[in-house]
């Protein structure tokens, strides 16, 4: 075969070949889709849904966004998701899909992560972030209570509303000083757990966080209670011209646009908590800091809430001891939890209880080695404080924990609710005190202060060594703490006396277990009661 035919022959090969040649335009990419999330839907084949928060809207009106109440199946517990699109992650984060640099999911999670740090009960704590089904998920631990919404609903009282702003603005200045940040500028995040405290339910930390931004969510949170409207949009901290945030109405303005201070609303308010509520709004402009917002809360208090002496003490017949209790008015946020029958029956219980014969313990004082009691012996009662003294009335109770996590936080208000057939208990531990931290304790708060002389506790795990201190003061050093008193449990009700001088003047106590009780497996300790008594 000639050159020629040869080439002749693959040039008819190369035309069939074209001709068999399918062009197609080629196709975008399509992104796997994302499913809806709805009640009852599983997310990640891990997490299933439960409810969405606020169930009404979307998470201030911004889209691709939202809050959900779920269960994680694998380690059977409740959680808190924020559920994001990757595309508005990244958007928020200033990230472009050609732009090299840190991942941004990754520094989303330190940061936020870094924001719910230990031994802070107003920042719930951040299981994981993650990516999954299309979503951008942020899981942390759900706190049992109530939305914020349904709290500024109640019209709090204003001392209520100050004591637990100026909490929260404590522990945003801790935050602070260690360049974390608390994002409170969203109402939708916010719900009041049992122990009656403001938490950051769901934990979010943009790139963008700012200090100031913190301390006008504090300015924000301090005008809703106190008017009952929210000033701030959710999404920026800016001032918000919508009609609601996250079920809240806006808060009203002037005719130049301005928000109207809380005293020209409200006139019987202080002068002194409308100027900080207005001057924490404009934080970046006025420089005030969180810092600032606890000061100046705290002589608004001093102010609301001078100093009373309690009432006198009803003498003791001979035979029926008797006391008489001092009234208590309900905690920091008991009347924003909308629980007046389950006040009442503690009250009345509580009185009826230590006017008549004080706590029966019951079955608790009867162990299986104590002595049986005859047919026709008393009554095995709780000792009653002595005749000089008046009970004083718990107004809630806080876990303390300086190192590593509060031990089941949210069942601290148990050890103080007027049930003993309730309680808080702390964690297992497989080594004593203080091998794993040097202990736990709670935080036990009166309503009015007290000249306390006396603490009795009802504990179902005899053998725990407790020391009554002085509270640390806003989350502080247990070395910054005073002894007044130790004890190690009894079975039944253990009365602790206090050493406090001739003036004892408490406000807060602090329940300190420095040796836990041996149980089955390791160590463990609870208090199913705490109570109090002292010097009208």
């Amino acid at each position: 075969m000639t050159r020629a035919s040869r080439q002749k022959k693959l040039r008819r090969a190369a035309r069939r070949a074209k001709s068999k040649i399918v062009v197609r335009s080629p196709r975008p990419p399509t992104a796997p889709a994302r499913p809806t999330p709805v009640p009852g839907a599983m997310l990640g084949s891990r997490y299933r849904l439960i409810r969405r928060l606020p169930p009404h809207e979307d998470l201030s009106g911004s889209p691709g966004s939202s809050l959900w109440h779920a269960y994680d199946i694998s380690l059977c517990r409740e959680v808190a998701l924020g559920l994001v699109t990757p595309e508005r992650f990244r958007a928020d984060e200033g990230f472009r899909a050609d732009e090299k640099g840190p991942d941004p999911l990754r520094s989303y999670a330190r940061r936020t992560s870094g924001t719910a740090f230990a031994a802070e009960p107003h920042v719930s704590r951040v299981y994981d972030v993650t990516e999954t089904d299309g979503w951008v998920v942020t899981v942390a631990e759900w706190i049992p209570g109530w939305t914020f919404r349904d709290v500024v609903r109640t019209s709090p009282e204003i001392v209520d509303t100050v004591r637990t702003v100026r909490r929260l603005a404590a522990a945003v200045a801790r935050a602070h000083h260690r360049s974390a940040f608390v994002p409170l500028t969203d109402p939708a995040r916010l719900r009041v757990s049992r122990e009656h405290l403001l938490v950051l339910a769901f934990p979010s930390t943009p790139a963008s966080a700012e200090k100031s931004d913190d301390v006008a969510g504090l300015g924000a949170l301090l005008y809703a209670l106190l008017v009952g409207t929210w000033p701030l949009s959710a999404a920026e901290g800016s001032v918000s011209r919508s009609r609601t945030i996250a079920g809240l109405p806006a808060a009203a303005r002037d005719s130049h646009g301005r928000t109207l201070a809380p005293v020209r609303l409200r006139p019987e308010l202080p002068r002194e908590l409308s100027d900080i509520t207005m001057s924490a709004l404009r934080a970046g402009a006025d420089g005030c800091t969180a810092r600032d917002v606890v000061t100046t809360l705290d002589r608004v208090l001093a102010a609301l809430v001078p100093p009373e002496p309690g009432p006198a003490a009803t003498p003791a017949a001979p035979t029926t001891p008797t006391t008489t209790a001092v009234p208590a008015a309900p905690g920091h946020l008991e009347r924003f939890a909308s629980r007046p029958a389950r006040a009442l029956t503690a009250a009345v219980a509580l009185v009826v209880g230590l006017g008549a014969l004080g706590w029966v313990v019951g079955a608790r004082l009867t162990s299986p080695g104590a002595p049986v009691a005859s047919a026709d012996a008393a009554p095995v009662l709780a000792p009653p404080p002595p005749p000089s003294e008046v009970a004083v009335l718990p107004s809630g109770a806080v876990v303390y924990s300086p190192v590593q996590f509060p031990d089941n936080a949210h069942d601290a208000f148990l050890a103080v609710d007027a049930d003993p057939a309730t309680s808080w208990s702390s964690d297992r531990y497989f080594q004593q005190f203080p091998a794993f931290k040097p202990g736990v304790g709670l935080v036990v708060e009166f309503a009015d202060p007290a000249d306390v002389r006396n603490v009795w506790i009802d504990s179902p795990t005899p053998g725990t060594s407790v020391e009554i201190r002085t509270a640390p003061r806003d989350g502080g050093a247990l070395d910054t703490t005073q002894v007044l008193g130790a004890a190690v449990t009894q079975p039944g009700i253990t009365h602790v006396p206090l050493d406090g001088g001739d003036s004892a003047i408490h406000s807060r106590l602090l329940v300190w277990v420095t040796a836990l009780a041996p149980t089955e497996g390791g160590f463990r300790s609870g208090f199913s009661e705490i109570g109090l008594s002292g010097r009208p």
